[in-house]
């Protein structure tokens, strides 16, 4: 952080949003800029490998559509989503990073050269934060969050950018917790079409060994609806939303999973039904549904020391392995 940055932090002078103008610092070599309408519009209309792995059901579940709606559509319906900023909400989001910065380069944690900071109604992912490339979307009602929630929030989307740019840093971050690569998962039948696509961790392509009734499994965790969207209840998908770990097996070098099937049908256990899960990922956090979303949330409680942690052997690996890469 430049060094007037961090004498008005210290002296808590509310900082200006013209003194961002030619971007925030964010760790080494990184500036955080925020989006004006059209920059956000034209990436957010834009598709990715994320929004070309999303299902039937997570387009309709979005648009909250009784039809079909195809990939264009979608995303047209995100970038008209974008707003433009206000001055109250610039200097929330500046506060959070002047918070943060400096944390990150104590770290020595390498971000892309700018993160691009978008604001939207929220309409396009059920109210959730989240990131696309190397933005941070953030709807437009966690912006009047407290200053701590907000900072944990922007330091959660972090981590994802972080491990989105730094594939292999990714890696030995996910092997941290007991997570190795086995290719993107495709879900058994109908289950496929109900595939809840999430934009931070899009495929289903690490697995963990855990014990299943005595018998060690590879399992896969997945998201799915419980049933085709409704959209005369206009629920968002959150609202059936399953959590479940795949079953799966393990073929080839490198390894590829593929659903294991008894009696035709897919093997879908809850964290409970498992023994050797939680002494792997620790219980830091119950945002389980993906080793992205384990370990952001352990990014969170290392950047901005959030303490106690449950299990604090799972910190101080994210810890060692940041340290060890940025050398």
């Amino acid at each position: 952080m430049p060094p007037i940055l961090l004498a008005m932090f210290l002296l808590g002078v509310t900082l200006s949003p013209r003194l961002v103008v030619a971007g925030m610092p964010l760790g080494r070599d990184c500036v955080a800029e925020f989006a004006t309408v059209e920059e956000g519009a034209a990436l957010l209309g834009s598709a990715d490998a994320g929004t070309r792995r999303m299902s039937p059901f997570d387009r309709v579940a979005r648009l909250k559509s009784a039809g079909r709606v195809s990939p264009e559509e979608h995303l047209a319906f995100a970038a008209r989503c974008v707003l433009p900023w206000t001055t109250a909400e610039r200097e929330a989001v500046t506060a959070a990073v002047a918070v943060i910065d400096p944390r990150l380069t104590d770290l020595g944690v390498v971000l892309p050269e700018r993160v691009l900071l978008i604001k939207t109604s929220g309409a396009e992912e059920a109210r959730a934060a989240y990131t696309r490339g190397t933005a941070i979307v953030l709807p437009e009602h966690i912006l009047t969050s407290p200053p701590d929630v907000l900072r944990r929030l922007v330091c959660h989307e972090l981590f994802h950018v972080l491990s989105r740019s730094s594939p292999a840093l990714r890696e030995k971050l996910y092997a941290t917790i007991g997570f190795f690569p086995c290719g993107d998962v495709v879900l058994p039948g109908e289950l496929e079409s109900r595939r809840i696509t999430n934009p931070d961790a899009p495929f289903f392509d690490h697995c963990i060994r855990v014990t299943v009734d005595g018998r060690k499994e590879w399992v896969v965790p997945v998201l799915y609806s419980r049933s085709e969207y409704d959209a005369a209840s206009r629920r968002d998908f959150f609202a059936t939303m399953n959590f479940r770990l795949l079953v799966v097996r393990l073929e080839g070098e490198p390894s590829t999973a593929a659903p294991h099937l008894k009696n035709g049908r897919a093997i879908l256990l809850e964290t409970g039904a498992v023994s050797g899960f939680f002494e792997q990922v620790g219980r830091n956090t119950q945002y389980l549904i993906h080793p992205e979303e384990i370990l952001a949330d352990n990014f969170q409680i290392l950047v901005l020391d959030a303490s106690p942690a449950a299990s604090p052997e799972i910190v101080r690996g994210v810890a060692e392995v940041l340290r060890h890469s940025a050398q």
